[in-house]
Parts: structure tokens; sequence; C-alpha cells
């Protein structure tokens, strides 16, 4: 299991750990005034975190390795994801007694829009706090929707092609879900350039069952990451286990009902690889 499991998830998925939604934690990482401070500061801080360790892992490669652990662990104190399975996204919705839809941190780094409402803010406990509303971005665009409308939501931006991944701001007291893709997403970039592990694959790595794929390559074209290819001599697809993230787009996609999720723990050559 990830470490995460291990220190915040009692063995098991700390991201469906109900402990980690509580008012209990909100109140023990203070989470308000951080989460605010954090989103304000996110494209100074992801910007320059991104621009320090490219420079570094560049121009300085034996020193970037040496202070890799050190740099991740700082991430994972302030802020971590992890890639989850639609499934589980909507889990995760079915605890919340409030959910507001928010505008996209990266989209709004990256392109400068904040009417991209790609991302779900959540209470798994009755407040009146305002925390959302002080959220940058904030706007006539940002509302409060049901757990139906949510879960929806979360099936179209499958559709689309988008990752579900859920973040703490505080560690481990968890804030929101995002729905991205990788050419989008800000964390999933640091990690693709850097090295930095800024998000944590998913809990299941794909396998394609040969005998029931037709070679459509329905999955290739769903794929954030690369992970799947197409053999011209078997003609059918398969999926590169090592570069798999576990997010299920193309489970859900494949018309064949060919690709099989598998718990990465239960495959010891993978059960580090996060």
């Amino acid at each position: 299991m990830c470490q995460f499991c291990k220190d915040y998830g009692e063995g098991k998925k700390w991201y469906l750990l109900p402990k980690n939604y509580s008012q209990e934690r909100y109140k023990e990482v203070g989470a308000k005034d951080k989460i605010i401070h954090h989103v304000e500061h996110f494209e100074e801080d992801m910007t320059t975190g991104l621009g320090f360790s490219e420079k570094l892992r560049l121009t300085d490669p034996v020193t970037f390795q040496e202070m890799l652990p050190m740099m991740q662990e700082q991430q994972r104190k302030l802020m971590w994801g992890q890639i989850i399975l639609l499934q589980e996204a909507e889990q995760i919705l079915d605890m919340a007694v409030k959910i507001v839809r928010l505008p996209c941190l990266c989209r709004s780094m990256l392109l400068g829009r904040s009417d991209c409402m790609f991302e779900f803010g959540f209470f798994m406990f009755e407040s009146k706090d305002k925390t959302y509303e002080g959220y940058p971005g904030y706007s006539e665009h940002s509302s409060a929707v049901t757990k139906d409308e949510a879960k929806r939501l979360l099936r179209d931006f499958e559709e689309q092609g988008m990752i579900h991944t859920i973040w703490t701001f505080c560690t481990p007291y968890i804030v929101c879900m995002c729905n991205c893709t990788a050419a989008d997403c800000v964390p999933v970039k640091i990690r693709a350039q850097s090295g930095m592990s800024s998000v944590c694959k998913g809990e299941y790595v794909g396998r394609i069952d040969l005998g029931k794929c037709t070679g459509c390559r329905e999955c290739i074209k769903t794929c954030n990451f690369g992970s799947i290819s197409y053999s011209t001599t078997l003609k059918k697809c398969y999926i590169d286990e090592y570069k798999c993230t576990g997010c299920g787009l193309c489970y859900s996609r494949c018309p064949e009902s060919a690709v099989v999720l598998t718990d990465r723990n239960t495959m010891p050559e993978l059960a580090g690889v996060w």
C-alpha cells in the first residue's frame, strides 16, 4: 500500500477514511486559513517549485537526487494527491454534506481561465464556514451542487478524458477533488518533468484480456500517460504496467470490457511503484 495508507489510512485507502475529512481534522490543521493562503499563492509556489526543481535537475542532477526525498516530504506535508477511480470518487461524494464546484487552479495558472469548473470542494460535516467563498477565482461560476449533480458531472468529465484525483491542502485533511488531464495538471507536469512525486499513482493497475481485446484502440485514445500500445503482430492492445497510473479511463472506455483493474498491492513487482 502507499505510504499515505500506512500513515493516515489505518492500513486501508486513506482517501476513503472519514476521519481525514472530519471536523476534528479540519480544526487540528487550521485548515481554513491555510487553504486560502495556499490557493492564493498556488501559482507562485508551483511555478517556483517547478522552475527550481527543473533547473536543479538539469544543472546538478546529483544534488537534485540527494534533495529529492526532502522536497517530496515537504510537498506531502503541504499538498498531496492521488489518482482515484470514478467509482471511488463517487464514494467520496456520498460522504459529503456540502459540495461546491470550484475553478481549476491549474487551468487558471496555465491558461488564465477561471471558468473551468472542474474541481469539487466539500465538507463532510455541517458547517457555516465560508472557506470556499474565500477561494481565489470563486465567482458567479461557483455554486453548490447536489450529490447527484456532482456524480453526473464526474461522468461527463470522464467522458472528456479527465482523470480524477483527491487532494490534501494541510495533510492529512482532504479538501478537494480535481478532474484534469495530464496536459493541464501542474502536479502531473512536475512529476513528469522533474521526477518529483507530487501526485501518487492509483491503487490499481490496468491489464488487457487479450481474449476479449479486438484491437479497436479506444483505450489508447483515452490514456493520458502513454501507457497503452498496439501490437501490429497480435492486433491487440497491451498496457505497460510500470507506466500505468491506475486512473481507470481505459477500463471505462473499452467497448469489449477487455480491461481488468488489478490491485497494485497484490503485484510484488509493482507494490512499491507509486
